[in-house]
C-alpha cells in the first residue's frame, strides 16, 4: 500500500502541487468537515473510475482510511493504476497531524 503523509499532503494543496485528490466519504461526513478536495462518494466510484487521473499522482481519502485502502488495492490490482496512494490516517489523521481546528466527528463509517 502506497500511504501519503497528511504533512505532505497540506504542503501539496498549499504548494497547488499537481495531485489529484479524491474524498471517497458521503455528503453527510462532507457536511461535517472538508479539505476542498474532488467528491467522488465510494458507493459512485466505480462508475466513475474514468474521473481517476492514471497520469497524475492520487491521493484518495476516507474518514480513517479503511475505505481509501481497499479502493486503492482493488484500482491497483485490477484495473492497471499505479499512481495511487491513501491518506496514512484518512481525514481523521489529517485533523490530527495537521489541523486540529477542524471538527473531528467519530461516528458513522471508517
Amino acid at each position: 500500500m502506497n500511504y501519503f503523509d497528511p504533512n505532505k499532503l497540506a504542503q501539496a494543496i498549499s504548494n497547488k502541487t499537481e495531485y489529484q485528490i479524491i474524498d471517497i466519504r458521503e455528503k453527510y461526513e462532507l457536511d461535517i468537515v472538508t479539505i476542498g478536495a474532488e467528491n467522488i462518494p465510494m458507493e459512485d466510484l466505480m462508475e466513475n473510475q474514468g474521473l481517476i487521473s492514471k497520469e497524475k499522482q492520487v491521493v484518495v481519502f476516507c474518514k480513517s482510511g479503511s475505505r481509501a485502502d481497499a479502493f486503492v488495492d482493488l484500482l491497483t490490482e485490477h484495473y492497471g493504476y499505479s499512481n495511487l496512494h491513501s491518506l496514512k490516517g484518512g481525514i481523521l489523521g489529517y485533523i490530527e497531524e495537521v489541523e486540529p481546528s477542524l471538527p473531528f466527528y467519530c461516528h458513522g463509517l471508517s
